[in-house]
């Protein structure tokens, strides 16, 4: 799991987005924050994975392949991932391609 320091808090005010981007597994909007480090939002609607113990895994997966591969590279963005279509294990390499599109 992600530090507290690094995740959104809520209600966020939203303004403009920074951009969008879409890869075949989720949607991320990227925004500018004051702050000198990332922070990171994660949403799984139960319309995509019915079963929250396939959502709560797909939010771990998707966390701790940010954290652990591209944390240190971001600073001063929030990012809010919304998962479109279902995650399995066998996706992980894909996620990592598909990440390195939103960090690069």
């Amino acid at each position: 799991m992600l530090p507290k320091k690094y995740r959104v808090k809520f209600p966020y005010p939203l303004e403009r987005s920074l951009f969008i981007v879409n890869s075949p597994f989720f949607k991320a909007t990227i925004y500018k924050n004051q702050l000198n480090h990332p922070r990171f939002a994660v949403f799984v609607p139960a319309k995509t994975l019915k079963l929250a113990v396939k959502r709560n895994y797909a939010k771990r997966l998707i966390l701790n392949l940010i954290f652990n591969n591209f944390l240190k590279k971001t600073f001063g963005f929030d990012v809010f991932i919304v998962i479109v279509k279902p995650i399995t294990l066998n996706d992980k390499n894909s996620l990592i391609v598909a990440l390195n599109r939103i960090f690069a």
